[in-house]
Parts: C-alpha cells; sequence; structure tokens
C-alpha cells in the first residue's frame, strides 16, 4: 500500500498535463507495483476476508 500511495501520485505528476498520459501513467504504475510485488497482493487478497472493516477499508 506504501508504494501505491507514492508512485501513483509520483507518476502522475511526472506525467505532465495531458489527462490521457496521467492515465496512462497512473494504470502503467498500479501495473508495474503490483506485479514487483505479487506475493503480497495474493496474500493480501486472501486474507482480506479476516481483516477488520477499517483494515479492509484501508486496503
Amino acid at each position: 500500500m506504501d508504494e501505491l500511495t507514492e508512485r501513483v501520485p509520483a507518476a502522475v505528476a511526472a506525467a505532465g498535463e495531458d489527462p490521457a498520459g496521467r492515465v496512462s501513467a497512473a494504470f502503467t504504475m498500479y501495473c508495474r507495483v503490483i506485479d514487483e510485488n505479487r506475493q503480497a497482493t495474493l496474500i493480501t487478497y486472501r486474507e482480506s476476508k479476516s481483516l477488520t472493516a477499517a483494515n479492509r477499508t484501508h486496503i
């Protein structure tokens, strides 16, 4: 989550003013972070059912 929170906005900011470029940069970085953290993403997804509502909201 921390990486997504940091890297996606940074990619959007670096993309400039073009809205389509910003969306593309956000999606690309989102996919890159998920790919780099596949195991953690999978565990988070599988275990999210056992989390409290507040923790699910955070994720």
